[in-house]
């Protein structure tokens, strides 16, 4: 049971990686870098359950995980917003079309 939690989170973390590798449009990107946080965020919980003693949770992982989820979702808003001005400037939001018409302009 232990190994199920590990597990879970990886398979999680190879679906927002493969979202990031194989999507262009940055936005899609974001939310695959998103799911990999979440995943490793899970991962940190799941080892303060199964590694406690007593069978009392540690509470330091939770502690960890939401001063994570804070900065996380700042950073990620801030990701937003550039991407949000990078479209309204391109036109798009997809990376390949971005330096397609970047290097046109040179």
């Amino acid at each position: 049971m232990d190994n199920l939690f590990y597990l879970l989170t990886t398979i999680l973390f190879l679906i927002g990686l493969w979202i990031v590798l194989s999507h262009g449009n940055l936005v899609k990107k974001i939310m695959g870098i998103t799911i990999m946080k979440s995943a490793v965020f899970l991962c940190i919980l799941a080892s303060g359950f199964v590694h406690s003693q007593r069978g009392i949770p540690n509470p330091m992982p939770a502690r960890i995980v939401i001063a994570g989820l804070v900065v996380t979702t700042a950073v990620t808003a801030v990701a937003l917003a550039l991407v949000a001005e990078l479209a309204r400037y391109y036109g798009t939001a997809d990376i390949n079309e971005i330096t397609r018409l970047r290097r046109m302009g040179q």
